[in-house]
């Protein structure tokens, strides 16, 4: 857990609301005196969330790469090649920056809801405090569902500080973002309340959504399905026309985003690691064209990913990668900018309207309400029929991810992988599984559903060399990562006994 002072290593950028001043790591106690400090203390909040071991390299190239759609094997270095082989340790792992940067953010997100908080009252101190508390909660979200039981700190820790903090359970950390979620929804404006140059703040539709979200994955389906009705009746959010909108630096922060990463590609901005030449991009391209001059990108766990549940090409393949299977590339996020040769300065959304209603229809599913949860698919599913030109919902597709619910689950599909039996709720399950998985491929969302829905031992597979598949994960073990160590090791109010099992 990093317990370094809060750095505002910041300089100009294109997100206007990034636009700031370099104070250079000032103590609190001689900041938050003005509205602007509290501005630019919120800032560097959702600066972490740039960071290379979140959103800038690791959320994609980590948690993307240990799912069932493609593998990184011997191509990286012994820590990456560890988490997807799921040989990782306490003492080898690369979740371990990934914990770091979560920590360092709700460090940060402290600092401003208790420095603020002591302020007196100017017009945008409750605004400031949610958003800072709906970081907080994603945070702690994130650790809940990665981690499990982990340390809940909320207060200031300093280098004097008594570096003592207990783990709490799963439960009360899920508990504690969930309170943060829930003081942002009362506090946050909604989407269009907010001007022009704050576009890609945090609002009261997103911690709606994400409190949804957390009871989703609690499988509290009926608060589940009460957060995700207030998004969608709102009136805030809808389905881009064109699904490759979601991905295109010339349509960020749009209709359908809940809440993205911002970046920029002009070279000047230094918020990606608080350093003054990191420059401001996401690591998408780096790290997948890297090897572009030589051929495809041959790194695909299993070949059935380019089988039956993605044959002929409609909008999201097209979208997601191009080739013919036999040598793919991820195009999804990817825009190099003219500036800094093979980096892409694509936002990175992470929750689209799309994936409010495929986790209300799952909520709905799970709660009984079939019938309803068939509609919201069919809405998703409508989206990208409509782009390809399809008229109605009877008009027949040979391209399966336009078939609607009907037609995915009125076939012989017995060769899929998933299974499609029927519209009764396991059909359905299966449907959204298999929705999921087009809709948000390589938007580091399907490990993380893997493990909820208890199917990765089953998906993740690797090959030996004879052509065998086994499978790395272990179950009752990788359901969570390991603590690291030196947490542990570091952390007086953590005992060996506090690791996670397996480890």
């Amino acid at each position: 857990m990093s317990l370094m002072l809060i750095c505002f290593s910041i300089s100009a950028c294109k997100k206007d609301f990034l636009v700031r001043d370099n104070p250079n790591e000032i103590i609190s106690s001689e900041f938050y005196k003005t509205e602007q400090d509290a501005l630019q203390a919120l800032n560097s909040v959702y600066a972490v969330l740039q960071h290379q071991d979140l959103f800038k390299e690791a959320y994609w190239f980590i948690l993307d790469g240990m799912d069932d759609h493609r593998g990184w094997i011997s191509l990286e270095d012994a820590v990456n090649d560890a988490m997807y082989l799921f040989n990782f340790t306490p003492q080898l792992a690369r979740s371990n920056s990934m914990w770091d940067a979560l920590y360092r953010g709700i460090f940060r997100a402290n600092l401003v809801v208790n420095n603020v908080g002591a302020m007196e009252d100017f017009a945008l101190k409750n605004r400031i405090i949610g958003e800072a508390r709906f970081l907080r909660g994603w945070y702690y979200n994130e650790l809940a569902t990665l981690w499990g039981g982990v340390p809940i700190v909320l207060d200031e820790i300093t280098v004097d500080s008594q570096y003592n903090f207990p783990k709490s359970s799963r439960q009360e950390v899920y508990a504690q973002a969930e309170v943060d979620f829930k003081f942002a929804e009362k506090n946050l404006p909604k989407k269009s309340e907010y001007s022009p140059s704050d576009a890609g703040r945090v609002t009261s539709g997103a911690a709606s959504a994400y409190l949804g979200k957390s009871y989703l994955f609690q499988k509290k389906w009926t608060q589940a399905i009460q957060q995700f009705e207030k998004v969608i009746t709102s009136g805030e959010y809808k389905l881009m026309e064109n699904y490759a909108d979601n991905f295109s630096a010339k349509t960020e922060n749009n209709a359908e985003s809940v809440f993205e990463i911002q970046f920029s590609g002009d070279g000047t901005a230094l918020w990606s690691d608080d350093q003054p030449a990191s420059a401001e991009h996401n690591f998408l391209a780096v790290r997948y064209f890297r090897w572009w001059q030589t051929g495809g990108m041959l790194n695909f766990r299993r070949n059935q990913y380019f089988g039956p549940q993605w044959a002929g090409i409609g909008p999201r393949r097209k979208a997601t990668f191009d080739g013919d299977g036999k040598a793919p590339r991820i195009t999804k996020h990817v825009e190099f900018n003219t500036n800094l040769a093979q980096k892409s300065d694509v936002n990175l959304r992470d929750m689209r309207y799309s994936d409010v209603l495929l986790m209300y229809a799952e909520a709905l599913n799970e709660n009984g309400q079939t019938s309803e949860a068939i509609v919201q698919i069919d809405l998703v599913i409508e989206r990208v029929r409509k782009e390809f030109g399809l008229a109605d919902a009877s008009e027949w597709t040979g391209i399966t991810e336009l078939k609607t619910v009907a037609q995915l689950t009125g076939g012989d599909h017995s060769g899929w992988p998933l299974f499609l039996t029927g519209n009764d709720q396991d059909g359905i399950r299966n449907v959204i599984k298999h929705q999921r998985s087009i809709e948000f491929m390589h938007e580091w969302k399907r490990y993380k559903d893997l493990v909820r829905w208890g199917d990765a031992a089953d998906a993740i597979v690797i090959e030996d060399d004879d052509g065998n598949e086994t499978s790395p994960f272990v179950a009752g073990k990788h359901e969570l990562f390991p603590i690291p160590q030196a947490e542990i090791d570091g952390n007086a109010g953590l005992t060996v006994a506090d690791q996670n099992p397996g480890y």
